[in-house]
Order: structure tokens, then sequence, then C-alpha cells
């Protein structure tokens, strides 16, 4: 632009100043002969007008040109920046940018793997051990306290082993008890029940079968053997079960010899009649972390261990109400129909009453041990709710069915039975 500005000067000074001789006019010289000069200078001013006016033209077009492409890489960059800019910015924990040349190079954007969320609480995690109960989880200070400990149970299934020794020895018991052997087969079954080595499983099979030897020679009228936890007895004149069982000291209730030796009347038995008395006492334990009621014979087996009869299911205290420890059947404790008052309401149920909680059975329980002893108030009982069996829901006492306390009612006897309740 500069070097046509220069270009036309030079050329207009030239063309000014610098006019050839015959274009000059002479000294003299008038009229129409100077008129040619005249046209000369005004055609020079013509073309100075035209040559500024192609100068702005020239001048603007490149202005024009040059400021066109200037707003559009404006405008590609004020896209980008808005692509890239972060609204929030945070300072810490950013991620760095990819360079354009490590993008360029690399065949795949680098994908960054975060590490995965982990929970924490203010107390540590606690695994219980195998076999844990749940009153073994709930007797720790962080749960009296109400501390939110997260707890793990890792008590495996049981899975029968079948080249164990307990196995072995029950798949024993089993072939003499189809043999024909129930007295052998309940000595065997009964050792690999109380077995430390045998498992839950194990432990269900040997009981499965002990409860159906029980119920062909304990709870049945029938005799096998020189069977110890049972005897037979002649009726003399003058006799009364209740004489019968006094005389051989059997500890046994009247209703229990009544139920298995089918009588229909307890009170007509007949001279010379054969009946089959328990060897009484029974005991039982309760399991609390089973929901279960064992029921014991006496006598032992050739290992010392008390003889296993049958279980049934209970309920339990709620808030885990129901105490722990040794007990034994309270005296003048054992009601039929029982008027029951509430200890929190203090509502009253007299006997025949159907809304009576505690059924119609109630049997108390008199603690023995240190654990126990100032314990009052507990007991085994029937229930109106039959749904609460195998759950907490009672006030702390044990509470069975009812053609299972009915049971229980008649094998218990007064200030002889104990009664063993364990976690």
């Amino acid at each position: 632009m500069a070097l046509i500005l220069h270009l036309f000067r030079s050329r207009s000074v030239t063309e000014d100043t610098m006019a050839l001789p015959s274009q000059s006019p002479r000294p003299g010289m008038a009229g129409p002969r100077f008129s040619g000069g005249r046209r000369s200078r005004r055609s020079a001013g013509i073309k100075r007008i035209l040559g500024l006016l192609i100068l702005v033209i020239t001048a603007g077009t490149i202005y024009v040109v040059s400021n066109t492409s200037k707003p559009t890489e404006a405008a590609a960059s004020n896209e980008t920046a808005s692509v890239t800019q972060e609204p929030n910015p945070t300072p810490t924990n950013t991620l760095p940018r990819v360079s354009a040349r490590n993008a360029s190079t690399d065949p795949e954007p680098t994908r960054t793997t975060l590490p995965p969320v982990v929970m924490t609480t203010a107390q540590p995690l606690e695994v219980a051990p195998a076999h844990t109960t749940r009153q073994d989880l709930e007797k720790t200070p962080e749960a009296r306290q109400g501390s939110p400990v997260t707890r793990i149970t890792t008590t495996p299934e049981p899975q029968p082993r079948s080249d164990s020794s307990i196995t072995l020895l029950i798949n024993r018991g089993e072939r003499l008890y189809t043999e024909g052997q129930p007295l052998d087969a309940r000595d065997v079954l009964n050792r690999a029940l109380h077995d430390n080595s045998a498992n839950d499983a194990e432990r269900a099979r040997a009981m499965s079968l002990l409860s159906s030897i029980a119920n062909d020679i304990t709870f049945s009228a029938t005799i096998i053997g020189d069977d110890p936890t049972v005897q037979k007895y002649t009726v003399v004149p003058r006799d009364s079960l209740t004489k019968i069982l006094r005389t051989l000291n059997a500890k046994v209730e009247p209703g229990l010899i009544t139920s298995i030796n089918n009588l229909s009347n307890p009170n007509r038995i007949r001279v010379g009649q054969s009946l089959k008395i328990i060897n009484g006492p029974l005991h039982a334990v309760v399991h609390k972390d089973a929901y279960r009621f064992d029921l014991y014979a006496d006598q032992t087996d050739s290992s010392g261990n008390r003889i296993y009869l049958r279980s049934f299911p209970v309920g339990l205290g709620e808030f885990d109400s129901t105490p722990t420890g040794a007990f034994v059947v309270r005296t003048n404790s054992k009601l039929e129909d029982p008027r029951w008052v509430n200890p929190r309401t203090g509502e009253v149920f007299e006997p025949n009453n159907p809304d009576n909680p505690i059924g119609e059975r109630w049997i108390g329980l008199l603690g023995t041990d240190p654990q126990t002893e100032l314990l009052a108030g507990y007991g085994i009982h029937g229930t109106i709710e039959p749904k609460s069996i195998g759950t907490d829901a009672s006030m702390g006492c044990v509470r069975m069915l009812d053609n299972h306390i009915n049971f229980v009612y008649d094998a218990l006897v007064q200030e002889h039975s104990t009664v063993m309740i364990t976690d």
C-alpha cells in the first residue's frame, strides 16, 4: 500500500513539475494557444482523483478481507473455551488433562479406574466365630450399649461326613435298630449324639433315630429286655397308680403312666394287670439358640451320658429375657387351667378364660445355681398364639404348643425334674 502511494505520488509530481517543453506555454502566447495547457492540468487533476479512488477502494478491500477472517477465528476460540471450561473447578483431586501429543500417539484414551468405595464405621468390624449363637453376639459390651457394630455370623451349613467316625457310629446304630436290637442301637446312637466331634447334621440324624426308638420302647406299653429306663409292675389288691409310683419310688407323674399304658381311666386298674412304669425323673434342656426343648431320661448310656428321648419346639422371652442356668420344677407349682395376672398391666385372667395367654398348663421353675437362685416368676406354659413358637415373644418364660405342654406336664416331676436353660 505504501509502495502504491509512493508511485502515485511520484507520477503526480513528475506530471506536475516535469512537463515536456512542447507542453509548456510560450511567453506572449494567448488565447486558444494556451487552452491545451489548461486541459492538461485539468486532466492531471482528474487522474489524481481517480488514483485516490482506486487507492481507497483497494485499501478498503484489503481491510474488509483481513477483518472477515478474524471474527471466525475468534468465534472458534470462544467455542473451544466453552467446551473445556469447568464451571465449578475443584482445586484438588483433579485428573491431569491428556495433551494433544499424547492424544495423537495413543490409539485409545487412557481410562482411569477409581478404587472401590470402602464403608467404615466408628467401631471395627467383628467377625463371629463359627457356631456363634444369637446370645453370644448380644452379650458383647457393644450390643448391650446399642452400638451399631456390624457383625457377620460365619456359621457354616453342616454337611454329612460319610467317612467320619461319628457317621460310622450312627450307621452302626441304625443297623442295630433295623435288626431288632433297639437297646444296643440306643446306646450307640446316644454316644454319637454326645460326642464332641459330632457336627450338627450328625447330631440331628442321631436325635431322629433316638426319638423313634423312644417312641417304640419308652413311650409305649412295650417292654424290651432289661431296659433300665422302665420296669414292669403287676397290680395287686388295693393298688392305685399313686400308691404304685410311691412304692417303686419311680418319680414320675400318674398322667404319663396312664398315657403309655393306654388306660382309659387311671382309677380303674385291675388286679393282675401288667403296667409299664418309667423310672423317673425325666429332665429337660432348653437350647435358646435353637428354640428347642430336649427331654432326657435319668439313666445314662455306657459312656455316662443321659439318654436322649425326644424334642419339642418352644418360644422364648422377648429381648432375650429368658434367663439361662439351672432350675428344678418348683414344689406345688404345676397348675391346670391356672388363674394368671399380667405383671405388666395387672389384667386378671380367671380359669377357663380362652384368652389366657399362658394356656391351660403351668410348670413353675426354681433356680438352683448362683445365676438363677434369686429369680422368681419363670416357668414353662402353653400358649394361645401357636405362631409365636420359634420366636422371642413371651415375658421370659418358655412357651410350648398345647399338645406338647400337656405331655411335658406329665413328664416332669416337681422337686426332682431339672431344667437347664442354655444359650
